[in-house]
């Protein structure tokens, strides 16, 4: 195996060998090919799975995480709180000496050690690749101190958020409250208000980022337990990948998002959108690189395209289907998604809305008031572009089978039933 080895194939290798072999092939290895194989090895090395659970005291998180833990082996239950409690009771550790320290000063536990007593109880637990981590982001700290410490080594599922009011909080509370101190009136108030101080703008946050899975905590325990496992089935489920294709103005957009307002287990992601957000981030280091290509007038890679489709589908909050708007754009993006994602996802196929220059054109000058790019001559150098570059992609589809076109000069509601069959049609497969 010399330095022209791809990570891909030294991976694949990786994948075939005994640990004898892995170590004998490293003696011989050249420093390039010893980097590659440092590389395959953690790409080739899961990622854990994480799904944050939050929700007011007495909300029913413990009684679902425990159905979820007895129902799916995959998952582990991981309370901060615990971590933390079992370390301070340690006698032998450095951190609970460190955490008594901390509280006997009466101060904040530092976000970091949290995360490392969760990070070692994740190490600990065999077998499991997902992970419930109950009680944990508690405040926005939290989450920051996450990012920088966690970031991309582990894969967040979203946070499984579940609602209910002070009245039925407090009811539950003092309900099971025999013998407990933290179960009284006083405490129940002032544990609510910590909570909607700190924990709901948490919430918010993942909001914000289309990651948040609220349910309804109201309901009877089965009832609340009939969504919880659907949101962990779909989380556990293969995505399933349907293409959006057609020409500017075609409608793919307006089609988009009916979609997602009728059918809850679908989400819409641009590939576009996507490159914009990581090139608007100061923070990314993927985004430098897409600008430092467009700098150069060179085409972004197609791999960091779908790194960052998949970040998105990872951010979507327990989404188990996928609209990809705009994506593969010309055949180097189809061999680029069967290299990269390959038989991870399952391609449902490519809808494909089809309408005529004239139609499209007509379209785009009528919505073009104050548009820089929906003027004639825009329009025109747009068609050409979509003609030679996406069209030979659902040829592709085409001739696979896979292409489903729909007649998109029809008015918009004649063109969402036959929208509305096709999904119909894929959800009955899932």
């Amino acid at each position: 195996m010399g330095s022209g080895a791809s990570a891909a194939e030294i991976a694949q290798t990786i994948e075939n060998a005994s640990d004898d072999d892995l170590m004998s092939a490293a003696k011989d290895m050249d420093a390039a090919s010893l980097a590659k194989l440092k590389s395959a090895m953690m790409d080739s090395k899961p990622k854990p799975k994480v799904l944050f659970v939050l929700g007011g005291p007495g909300a029913g998180k413990g009684t679902q995480c425990e159905k979820i833990i007895e129902n799916f082996a995959e998952w582990g239950h991981i309370s901060a709180g615990d971590c933390l409690r079992a370390e301070r009771q340690n006698p032998d550790s450095k951190d609970g000496e460190m955490i008594n320290g901390f509280i006997k000063e009466g101060k904040i536990v530092p976000v970091a050690i949290t995360i490392k007593l969760i990070q070692k109880a994740m190490t600990a637990a065999a077998g499991k690749t997902c992970f419930l981590i109950d009680g944990f982001p508690r405040n926005k700290d939290n989450v920051t101190g996450w990012m920088e410490n966690v970031g991309d080594n582990a894969d967040v599922a979203g946070c499984l958020f579940y609602e209910a009011t002070e009245d039925e909080l407090t009811k539950r509370l003092l309900g099971r409250g025999q013998g407990r101190d933290d179960d009284n009136i006083e405490t129940i108030k002032k544990r609510f208000k910590t909570y909607m101080d700190e924990t709901q703008p948490v919430a918010d946050m993942f909001k914000d980022k289309g990651q948040l899975i609220s349910i309804n905590g109201m309901r009877a325990i089965d009832e609340v337990w009939g969504d919880t496992r659907k949101v962990i089935q779909n989380i556990m489920a293969k995505p399933k990948v349907l293409f959006v294709l057609g020409g500017p103005g075609a409608g793919k957009g307006t089609q988009c998002t009916k979609i997602i307002e009728n059918f809850p287990d679908w989400a819409h992601i641009s590939a576009g959108d996507c490159l914009r957000a990581e090139r608007q981030n100061p923070d990314s280091k993927d985004g430098e690189l897409i600008n430092n290509f467009i700098k150069e007038g060179k085409i972004v890679p197609v791999a960091i395209t779908i790194k960052l489709i998949q970040k998105a589908m990872m951010a979507s909050g327990g989404k188990c289907c996928f609209l990809i708007d705009g994506f593969p754009r010309n055949a180097d993006n189809v061999k680029g998604w069967t290299e990269n994602v390959g038989s991870m996802a399952d391609v449902a196929g490519c809808l494909f809305y089809e309408a005529n220059e004239e139609e499209l054109t007509k379209r785009l000058l009528a919505r073009g008031q104050g548009r820089d790019d929906d003027n004639i001559e825009t329009i025109q150098k747009r068609f050409k572009t979509y003609v030679a570059e996406t069209k030979p992609v659902t040829d592709i589809y085409k001739e696979k089978g896979e292409l489903i076109s729909i007649d998109g000069m029809k008015a918009i509601d004649e063109v969402w039933e036959s929208t509305k069959k096709v999904i119909q049609d894929i959800e009955a497969k899932k």
